[in-house]
């Protein structure tokens, strides 16, 4: 179904990275001197992983298919700035200002 395909992207897929950010930074062996560090950037990021997680878990669940398609594209852009970064290739910029121009479009919309 469009919706439940549109709504994984948009919506659902933005709690499960929020989860993933906030497990991967505590599972680090620094995270209680990072977690007395933590600011805005985590408080923004980490937001969505407060939520009720029988509800998300219920969500995750209902729409896996798209779920999973989702998460597979965000991992192929996290590759590629990966790989970017690893090259310290310059052109890592023009990456941040399409996300920033993608994003002030929807912001004026």
């Amino acid at each position: 179904m469009t919706h439940d395909r549109l709504v994984a992207g948009v919506s659902h897929a933005a709690f499960l990275l929020s989860i993933g950010y906030v497990l991967a930074l505590s599972r680090r062996r620094d995270w209680p001197e990072a977690s007395r560090l933590a600011a805005g950037g985590f408080r923004d990021m980490s937001r969505l992983a407060a939520g009720d997680p029988d509800l998300y878990a219920g969500v995750a669940r209902t729409n896996r298919e798209n779920l999973i398609e989702t998460l597979d594209a965000i991992s192929a852009e996290l590759t590629r700035l990966r790989r970017h970064l690893e090259a310290d290739d310059p052109r890592l910029v023009e990456l941040f200002e399409e996300a920033r121009s993608v994003r002030e479009r929807w912001a004026r919309q």
